[in-house]
């Protein structure tokens, strides 16, 4: 799965985990602890995938431009 620079620019993984997080804690899914571990590492999760994977459009881009070479 690869995000443009515009999903990364506009996606916030904080946003978007304090939601799931408001909907497990609001359905009583997982104990309060479940539920702050599990947030935890969706957290780390996503900002570390998305900077893999911006990390490689920007190396992929410079290779791609012949202008760069």
């Amino acid at each position: 799965m690869f995000f443009t620079d515009q999903f990364i620019a506009e996606f916030s993984p904080q946003e978007f985990v304090d939601n799931c997080e408001q909907y497990l804690i609001n359905n009583h899914c997982f104990s309060p602890d479940k539920v702050n571990e599990i947030c935890e590492q969706a957290r780390h999760y996503l900002v570390e995938k998305m900077c893999e994977t911006h990390s490689l459009d920007m190396n992929n881009s410079v290779l791609a431009s012949p202008e760069d070479l």
